[in-house]
């Protein structure tokens, strides 16, 4: 008679979706910053000019809640 198979799960490769998903959420955070502070040094303007200025773009509807929470 055959062995029946064990009943343990085993972990799918590439698991860990958390992990991936907050080293994913650094990097964004990481890119936002530097593209801020690289155009700061460009265009010659404040941090907070730049972020005034991505809130009150021509798009047709105002700023989002994280842009108006950067200005504080």
């Amino acid at each position: 008679m055959a062995a029946a198979p064990s009943g343990g799960a085993q972990p799918m490769p590439g698991a860990g979706g958390s992990s991936l998903a907050s080293k994913k959420e650094a990097a964004k955070a990481l890119l936002k910053t530097g593209w801020l502070k690289t155009r700061s040094v460009l265009m010659n303007k404040s941090k907070i000019e730049l972020l005034v200025e991505d809130a009150t773009n021509s798009d047709p509807w105002g700023p989002t809640g994280p842009q108006m929470h950067g200005m504080l």
